[in-house]
């Protein structure tokens, strides 16, 4: 009976998940019982219908009253920023916690190493690796940080990240492949031994090796997005 109305609440109620879910089962109860009342005093079922409606009083105030109330500090805060220097300062917040991170497996790592072997391929499969995971990375931060869960924010969820993974790895791929042809050319023409042949191609799969554990890191970090958002029972997208 009330399913449009309820649809186009949550499509307007500016409150996260999974509050929002339960603000709705709620008004759907409330309403429902409010509507069984009125048919129970006489009212036709579109009588009772408005009657639910009106007594509820789900206007624009009360819905942007909801939303004041379930609105997380952080996101707060972002909303007090102008639009122009709202955007830039998620993207921020986001590459931030991705230049941490990639501090981190750097020092840890001995990365710079494998990244002069694979040669400059490498750049190519770094700088499409890091489109994907900033993406994910700001996605997570509007999701689960300021938990900005509006139409316009689950419209991000989308597969960009995955293409951009097999992208990676098609790099990798082509960069090992151009590894293998220069090393066996090299070695040819040159008339060397076996041993520069085998330490060419090792260093030629270092273009793989590095696509392949990123591009195994940008589908690992998508799963867990999509797993978030199902635990927080967010519908996506909500239009």
């Amino acid at each position: 009976m009330f399913d449009d109305v309820l649809h186009r609440i949550e499509t307007t109620l500016d409150v996260p998940y999974p509050q929002r879910s339960h603000i709705l089962r709620e008004l759907e109860a409330d309403l429902c019982a409010c509507a069984n009342h009125l048919r129970e005093e006489g009212a036709t079922e579109q009588e009772a219908r408005d009657g639910a409606l009106r007594d509820l009083g789900l206007d624009e105030e009360a819905l942007a009253s909801l939303s004041a109330l379930h609105t997380p500090i952080i996101r707060r805060l972002l909303l007090r920023l102008p639009q122009p220097v709202r955007e830039p300062a998620e993207w921020l917040a986001a590459g931030s916690s991705l230049i941490v991170g990639s501090y981190f497996i750097i020092t840890e790592v001995p990365m710079l190493e494998i990244i002069r072997e694979g040669g400059f391929a490498m750049y190519f499969i770094l700088v499409i690796a890091g489109a994907a995971l900033l993406l994910q990375a700001r996605r997570a931060f509007g999701w689960f940080v300021s938990r900005d869960h509006s139409a316009a924010s689950l419209a991000r969820n989308t597969a960009t990240p995955l293409y951009l993974a097999a992208a990676t790895m098609l790099c990798g791929i082509t960069g090992a492949a151009a590894g293998f042809r220069k090393t066996l050319y090299y070695v040819v023409e040159n008339k060397m031994g076996s041993d520069i042949a085998m330490l060419g191609s090792a260093e030629s799969l270092a273009n793989i090796v590095f696509a392949g554990g990123l591009a195994f890191l940008i589908v690992l970090i998508q799963a867990a997005l999509a797993a978030g958002l199902r635990a927080l029972q967010v519908k996506t997208p909500v239009s």
